[in-house]
């Protein structure tokens, strides 16, 4: 659905301007990008307003974009699941309480992960040169370790989320 709409749009920037516009096909994947994101944020946001967690809702979006940005993590087959699993659980999150020692160990669990498994399946989602790699990795770990200082559930639950994406879950059949 999402594919499909990015396509035809894509398509009829190109007819329009031939000669300015990239091919259809990069123009296609920007446009998915851009109509998951605002999607995910619009979606996610206006649930936070309705719950009463606004503010909740968008420190969550924010520190889990941020961490996904250094970290990688997987990604759905297409852009309507990734829509709306990423509004779920960016909706759900801010609404799990959570206590001091919870917060402990998810930041902690959180931190283990990073340092394990960041960046993830970036490699062909990227431009970012391999020898930055390494670099990615302590820089989500720091992200992840701030939370030892602020001691924040919303940060411990985003970035819990958000870290367990970048484990595999299954084998893909060869």
């Amino acid at each position: 659905m999402v594919e499909t709409f990015a396509e035809k749009i894509a398509v009829s920037m190109k007819r329009t301007v031939p000669e300015q516009t990239t091919s259809v096909d990069v123009m296609k994947y920007s446009l998915i990008l851009l109509i998951n994101s605002v999607a995910i944020f619009v979606l996610s946001l206006s649930i936070g307003w309705f719950t009463g967690k606004f503010t909740e809702t968008l420190y969550t979006i924010i520190s889990f974009v941020l961490l996904r940005f250094f970290a990688g993590g997987m990604h759905f087959k297409t852009a309507l699941q990734c829509i709306v699993v990423s509004t779920l659980v960016l909706s759900i999150l801010p609404h799990i309480p959570i206590n001091y020692q919870t917060t402990i160990i998810l930041t902690t669990i959180s931190f283990v992960i990073i340092l394990l498994r960041a960046p993830f399946d970036i490699k062909k989602k990227s431009k970012i040169p391999e020898n930055y790699f390494p670099l990615l990795k302590v820089l989500a770990a720091l992200i992840v370790a701030t939370n030892f200082f602020f001691m924040s559930t919303i940060l411990a639950k985003s970035f819990f989320t958000e870290s367990l994406s970048t484990v595999k879950l299954r084998r893909k059949d060869r």
